[in-house]
């Protein structure tokens, strides 16, 4: 792959020229390159799910690129050499991630804290929490708070929790694009 700046011949070009190169527009640079080589071999069942959602990927992108206020969100993030584009197409192929759940200063009593990290490729827009007893009855469930900007969370609970051996805390993270990432943690 070549790339040429400024070329008075080149300056803006971009497709396949005859049957060998092509030319790309990237950043304000002209990228040449070799005609990509069409496979033969069919495609797996999780190469076409791949597929899918790079399609998905690419129409969200599309739309943050051509929405004012979604791409001042993104824009905020861009980092030289990249693209509101490209930005939106990762975060939507990146679901967010929840780790460290401190169970600690949780046993039951309305009032005290379940703490955890939530984490994302861009950022995570909102964490909810639901507890459920052991025979599966939802108790309570909300919304929990960032702390400063932070990576971490914080839920406290509302109600008293009387059959803690057995209950559930499932917690659901929320990142721009909309993806979900889920932990259930068993008392």
């Amino acid at each position: 792959m070549a790339k040429s700046k400024n070329n008075i011949l080149t300056h803006g070009l971009s497709g396949l020229v005859g049957d060998l190169v092509v030319f790309r527009q990237r950043n304000g640079a002209t990228i040449v390159a070799n005609k990509p080589k069409q496979s033969t071999v069919p495609l797996s069942p999780e190469q076409i799910l791949a597929r899918k959602r790079f399609r998905s990927a690419s129409a969200y992108a599309k739309a943050v690129v051509d929405d004012a206020a979604k791409s001042a969100i993104y824009q905020t993030s861009l980092k030289r050499g990249s693209s509101i584009y490209v930005m939106a197409v990762t975060d939507y192929l990146t679901p967010p991630e929840i780790d460290d759940i401190n169970l600690l200063g949780y046993s039951g009593n309305i009032g005290q804290q379940i703490i955890l990290n939530a984490l994302d490729d861009f950022t995570v827009t909102s964490v909810r929490v639901e507890i459920k007893n052991a025979d599966g009855t939802v108790l309570e469930e909300g919304a929990a708070a960032q702390v400063g900007g932070s990576l971490q969370w914080i839920y406290t609970a509302t109600k008293k929790n009387n059959t803690l051996p057995g209950s559930t805390i499932k917690i659901t993270a929320t990142d721009v694009p909309g993806n979900q990432t889920e932990r259930v943690v068993t008392l």
